[in-house]
């Protein structure tokens, strides 16, 4: 079932994940696209008692017309709500959309209904009060999981209009241009169908996707849109394992598509400025780092499943490993772990709660770092080298103001660096690579080799031994014109 993109109290799809994030995935999808919504006035406990039988014996519920309906239609004619304790249920047809959401509002105490068959988002709509009178709405089941279809006028055929809308782009700008209107139909404004066609139209002309689900679904989501020709950013880690992960990167070039890691930080200016740094030599060579990101993490967390590969070195200990390697401008080839747990904290079941390693770099170069899902909030990124020190301050956080402190001696240089916003930095990054044509200097075999360091890491700290890596690539450091800066805005547009 596709997730729906508003949190719903009852709603049982909110804990499944998005099956599909490409364009061509999400329209083939049969899609969650009607529910049987029901207001509160209705069950004002929430309908079922622990172990007991319904509140109420009866309700008002409307349909519409449509086989969506079918599971309430069949449920009456069957005798299901009876048999379940409530004899009293009426099912009726409701003449429009509009009508079933007025009829909800009135509720069946002042002419109208209790609950129905509804569009998906007019439960939520009716919840926050956008399509009328805000109104308290639960979604009690799922319906409609048949295909969808979208028709278009014959003299779409010729130009095989399908999945991909921009197919008919250019007989749409052809009518623009003669001042013709276009016309475009759905059943009712922010219902599914306007939803659907307005994503359907819109992604004939996506060029990128962000893929943000846990990592036990990256591979899946990635290979869908490489598989549609997208250029995909796919968040951190790459993948589950590395077979995973070689499967995107072949993927990515069979399609001729860029595929990257979602490093945000590779486009932050404090980032880009620290690596400038040491690379003109402002501390001297540098001999080692220490990194440290750690915060108190709620315990419905997904990244506390390890079905996810959830767990502190996964989600905070990549940004350490990755700073490290930046730091040295190489790979490490030895890696020794150790894993932290509290018996006492619920929380940490399935995953540690700490993490602790040691990464040795060519030169008799080391890098240290700790993070953790437990412990009071702490980000810093301190670097030592033969003349100086570099520290940065809020090194790993989003939407944080950064400070880079370069001590020599007793002198000491301050850069500071205002909020901003990382992510819009790395998708203008990668929006202008599209456009122009340019490859984007950090490619997808850097998520490759820090998956192969996080594995490593893994294995240490199980075995309690270190472990030798061999990791052949030419490392691509960070460059001054990869720096962008966005100030922060409370305004996200998510898709």
């Amino acid at each position: 079932m596709a997730k729906d993109s508003f949190p719903s109290q009852n709603d049982p799809a909110q804990a499944e994940p998005a099956t599909s994030l490409s364009r061509r995935g999400l329209l083939k999808a049969s899609g969650t696209l009607a529910a049987v919504a029901a207001s509160t006035q209705m069950f004002p406990g929430m309908a079922l008692a622990a172990g007991g039988p319904p509140e109420v014996k009866g309700a008002k519920l409307g349909f519409i017309a449509l086989t969506d309906a079918a599971p309430l239609i069949v449920a009456k004619e069957l005798g299901l709500f009876a048999k379940y304790g409530m004899p009293d249920v009426v099912v009726t047809k409701q003449a429009s959309w509009g009508g079933t959401r007025d009829n909800l509002v009135l509720g069946s105490g002042g002419g109208g209904i209790d609950g129905a068959h509804l569009l998906t988002p007019m439960a939520y709509m009716l919840t926050q009060g956008s399509i009328g009178k805000a109104t308290a709405m639960n979604i009690l089941a799922r319906l409609n999981i048949n295909g969808q279809a979208i028709s278009v006028d014959k003299e779409y055929l010729g130009a095989k209009a399908d999945l991909n809308a921009g197919k008919m782009k250019a007989i749409i700008a052809a009518k623009k241009a003669a001042g013709k209107k276009i016309t475009m139909a759905m059943t009712f404004p922010g219902g599914t169908h306007d939803l659907w066609i307005r994503y359907w139209l819109a992604a004939g002309g996506i060029d990128a996707v962000h893929i943000l689900t846990p990592p036990h679904l990256h591979c899946a989501h990635a290979l869908k849109a490489l598989d549609a020709g997208l250029h995909v950013l796919v968040e951190k880690p790459l993948a589950m394992n590395l077979e995973e992960a070689q499967a995107m990167v072949h993927a990515a070039h069979d399609a001729g598509v860029f595929l990257r890691t979602a490093y945000r930080l590779h486009n932050d200016p404090a980032t880009v400025r620290l690596t400038q740094l040491l690379r003109e030599g402002a501390i001297g060579s540098a001999r080692s780092c220490y990194a440290s990101f750690t915060f108190q993490i709620g315990a419905d967390n997904h990244r506390l499943k390890a079905a996810h590969w959830g767990g502190p070195l996964q989600d905070l200990g990549v940004y350490c490993v990755n700073a490290a390697r930046h730091v040295f401008g190489t790979e490490p080839h030895e890696v020794m772990a150790c894993a932290g747990n509290d018996a006492s904290d619920a929380r940490f079941g399935e995953v540690d709660a700490d993490f602790s390693a040691t990464l040795r770099f060519p030169g008799g170069r080391t890098a240290q770092f700790f993070c953790s899902f437990g412990i009071e909030a702490l980000d810093l990124l301190v670097v030592q080298g033969t003349t100086g020190s570099i520290e940065l301050r809020g090194a790993f956080v989003p939407f944080a103001a950064r400070s880079l402190i370069v001590r020599r001696g007793t002198e000491e240089e301050r850069f500071d660096f205002p909020a901003g916003d990382e992510f819009s930095s790395m998708v203008t990054y990668l929006s202008n690579c599209i456009l122009n044509g340019q490859t984007p200097l950090v490619d997808a075999t850097e998520g490759q080799a820090e998956m192969q360091v996080l594995l490593a890491l893994e294995q240490a700290a199980k075995t309690r031994r270190p472990v030798t890596l061999d990791i052949q690539r030419a490392f691509t450091s960070l460059r001054p014109e990869m720096a962008q800066h966005f100030a922060p805005s409370e305004r996200k547009l998510m898709l």
